[in-house]
């Protein structure tokens, strides 16, 4: 305990996934007390023509009370403008999208 499950889009190397399994095994000893022998990590690859029907509306949307960091993503969604389902293509927010992002009225604090 605890067991922390990762989903990403494909792309990062073998190098950068051990890296990150590290550095988050180095946080949660130090933050939640959690013996080296205790956590395991995994890494799931979701490409982006289906992260909306396996990870961002069954784990995301459908669990927002239980979110501790939302995506910026989440403002512009394929409902509201991010590219549809199916797409393989994903930029990053321009700097008047994420203005916007962050005066918007979905916008609330998390805890």
């Amino acid at each position: 305990m605890p067991h922390i499950a990762v989903k990403m889009f494909p792309g990062r190397t073998e190098e950068q996934k051990q890296e990150f399994a590290a550095k988050v095994v180095e946080a949660a000893k130090t933050i939640l007390g959690s013996s080296d022998a205790s956590l395991s990590v995994s890494i799931s690859e979701v490409g982006p023509a289906v992260w909306d029907a396996r990870v961002y509306d069954p784990e995301i949307a459908a669990n927002e009370s239980m979110l501790y960091k939302r995506p910026v993503t989440e403002l512009w969604h394929s409902r509201s403008g991010r590219p549809s389902k199916g797409s393989d293509q994903w930029s990053p927010p321009t700097p008047v999208q994420r203005f916007w992002m962050e005066k918007g009225s979905r916008t609330k604090p998390i805890r």
